[in-house]
């Protein structure tokens, strides 16, 4: 997607925004491009719809210094993420000690690198 156009895309979503899930974009620091919307405005957007920012990670490399960012937006709490991720990959929702992965870390945190502590 051109860089310029991300806001332009995601306000034209309009209340559609109120329904998604989830966004994963790559947002700036600071401009590279004429109108570009930065992470402040990519922010400001989709909190205003409800989702939160969860997850930042670097991306590219700008002579060292941190200019892009992969973020990562999503509703719902702590565990958001996780479901989504559960919900995507079509796996089943761990439920405690009486479930089928009673004992061990289910499926899909050993996969995702998640794990109980002290399992």
């Amino acid at each position: 997607m051109s860089r310029v156009l991300k806001k332009h895309v995601l306000t034209g979503f309009g209340t559609v925004l109120d329904q998604i899930q989830g966004v994963e974009i790559e947002c700036r620091l600071r401009p590279l491009y004429k109108g570009q919307a930065l992470l402040q405005e990519i922010y400001d957007l989709l909190d205003s719809h409800g989702l939160k920012l969860r997850k930042l990670s670097a991306q590219g490399d700008f002579d060292g210094e941190l200019v892009e960012l992969n973020a990562v937006f999503s509703r719902g709490g702590a565990n958001a993420l996780e479901e989504i991720w559960r919900l995507v990959n079509g796996i089943p929702l761990y439920r405690g000690p009486s479930s089928f992965y009673y004992g061990s870390t289910p499926p899909f945190r050993r996969h995702a690198g998640l794990t109980r502590q002290g399992g």
